[in-house]
């Protein structure tokens, strides 16, 4: 019993855990797909499924209205588990899929916050996982709201995007003179972090007689203008005309990568010049010709990738399909808002041989899609496959899965691990719950754009938590919606004032209206709250506006 007594009170002092903190332990025991997949891919996808709708259900607990009058009384969850005492599924294989441990429970979504408590109690102590838990009342998943006082938090992060205009101006005017030095030498300057690259500049076109334009011509799609001649006239001795330089935020070394892109890394810049000048004239007439092949039209090569891509999307009834990679590697995809898809592309090795194993197979896949309709209406107009060479879980970075769907409905393929008839039978077990989560989040999304209208706000939503947060991402964009509806007009009243009031003082009145009309601000929809320097706020996706409002009631 001294035990007992020492266990209760060393558990009194600690902190009891959130839903959501309890929830990411039963997906690290097996709830979640990746963990199970490499011993019993069955039984991943099946606690896949039951993960999705036992969130989805608390989460419409915890919105009013959100559970549906044809909803049944009762909903019973199933999971197949690691045992307690293995803590890695290194050492579990498909032979040890016999030792994995049923932990069930039957949920009544309409009862109490204690009843459910005690119901989902039950799931986890018979999954081994014993700690305390909070379930506040209506909560959902969730961790219960932020509170905290926003007017200062928003003053706060006006008045440092204020600062960091006024501080930044020299620097913004600098930059446009070092973008159009590199116009003059035919530059293609993008910058890269994590992946995503973003087309700076594009090189000088010229005229038929050889003079250089005055002007950059710019497509949709980060290509120049196909009736427009390149400038090809070289000045200076290393930098040598029509070649593209990457700035990678967070590569550690310079280097010339597959495609002809010369990478130049943040963290040496102070060898920039050194490694330029070593670069032989053959390295530099081989970058010259593939930025020829892959960026500048006709680009040959780039435009057969994309006919070859198309017919093998059309064969999955997708719109397109995206081959992933880092630096130097095709990006046929298209880019996110101010995003370039061909600033780095190249023909790897295995993105060659994906392409052909798909094309040959194209009679198969066609013939398969229509017998087992794996068709959807929206995924053929806007939907995408994104096969990546190799693909890693996000729970365990060390172990390879097979595929991996996210909040916002994206499929990502495991290249070298999945055959075509996978790839198949993944579509056919995931295409449903595919399209419900791609239709939720561009509701919310539609949503919020709405709101931005009213409001001076934009709105914008972290990519790192939408990755952890995976297929909750819709239900957390949900919750933020219907907070920001709840408190729309006191919110629109608040912001104004902020906006009159941070405003300088002095100068003419009509350049103060003008800055007026003009400024918003920029909230980033996060799991975190933090103030950039630029003024860019990240808002918990659970925050509560109960402190604001009563700020504003009191004045």
């Amino acid at each position: 019993s001294g035990g007992v007594r020492m266990f209760r009170f060393s558990g009194a002092l600690c902190r009891a855990k959130s839903l959501h903190e309890m929830f990411r332990l039963l997906k690290l025991r097996g709830a979640h797909p990746d963990v199970l997949y490499a011993i019993d891919a069955r039984k991943a996808q099946h606690n896949g499924t039951e993960m999705i709708q036992l969130e989805t259900l608390l989460h419409q607990r915890s919105t009013p209205g959100g559970l549906k009058s044809n909803e049944p009384q009762q909903t019973t969850f199933t999971f197949w588990l690691k045992p307690p005492s293995s803590t890695s599924s290194a050492g579990l294989s498909v032979a040890d899929s016999h030792s994995l441990i049923r932990a069930s429970c039957t949920l009544t979504p309409r009862a109490s916050t204690r009843v459910v408590k005690q119901q989902l109690q039950k799931l986890f102590d018979e999954a081994g996982i014993r700690e305390e838990f909070e379930l506040q009342d209506g909560e959902g998943g969730g961790s219960g709201g932020v509170e905290m006082n926003l007017e200062k938090v928003l003053r706060d992060a006006d008045l440092k995007q204020i600062q960091h205009v006024q501080q930044t101006s020299s620097l913004y005017i600098r930059g446009d003179r070092s973008i159009a030095r590199l116009r003059d030498f035919g530059i293609l300057l993008v910058v890269e972090e994590d992946g995503m690259t973003y087309m700076v500049t594009l090189p000088e076109v010229g005229l038929s007689d050889g003079a250089a334009s005055s002007s950059t011509v710019s497509v949709a799609s980060g290509q120049l203008d196909s009736d427009t001649q390149y400038y090809q006239k070289h000045r200076g001795l290393a930098m040598r005309s029509g070649v593209c330089l990457v700035l990678t935020l967070k590569g550690p070394s310079n280097f010339v990568a597959d495609d002809g892109s010369i990478v130049l890394s943040m963290l040496q810049y102070p060898t920039w010049e050194e490694y330029l000048l070593s670069l032989p004239q053959a390295v530099w007439r081989d970058c010259v010709q593939k930025h020829k092949d892959w960026r500048l039209p006709p680009a040959p090569k780039l435009q057969e990738r994309r006919r070859r891509l198309l017919k093998i999307a059309d064969a999955f009834h997708v719109f397109g399909v995206s081959l992933e990679e880092s630096i130097g590697a095709v990006a046929a995809a298209p880019p996110p808002a101010g995003g370039t898809p061909d600033a780095a592309a190249a023909s790897l090795p295995w993105q060659d041989a994906l392409i052909h194993r798909l094309s040959r197979e194209e009679v198969a896949i066609r013939n398969a899609v229509k017998k087992y309709r794996l068709t959807s209406d929206l995924f053929k107009r806007r939907g995408y496959i994104h096969f990546h060479h190799r693909l890693f879980s996000r729970l365990d970075a060390t172990k390879e899965i097979g595929y991996r769907v996210t909040g916002d409905g994206k499929l990502y393929l495991n290249a070298s691990l999945l055959t075509t008839a996978q790839i198949l039978k993944v579509l056919k077990e995931n295409l449903p719950s595919m399209e419900r989560l791609l239709k939720q989040y561009d509701h919310s999304v539609t949503q919020l754009e709405y709101l931005s209208r009213s409001l001076p706000l934009d709105f914008s939503v972290d990519s790192d938590w939408k990755a952890t947060e995976e297929s909750n991402v819709g239900n957390c964009l949900e919750t933020f919606v219907t907070t920001l509806k709840a408190n729309q007009s006191q919110l629109a009243l608040f912001l104004g004032r902020l906006m009159d009031d941070s405003t300088p003082r002095g100068g003419d009145g009509a350049a103060r209206s003008s800055m007026r009309n003009c400024k918003r601000l920029t909230w980033i929809v996060s799991n975190r709250f933090e103030t950039m320097p630029s003024g860019v706020v990240f808002v918990p996706w659970d925050v509560d506006f109960e402190a604001i409002k009563k700020l504003m009631l009191g004045q």
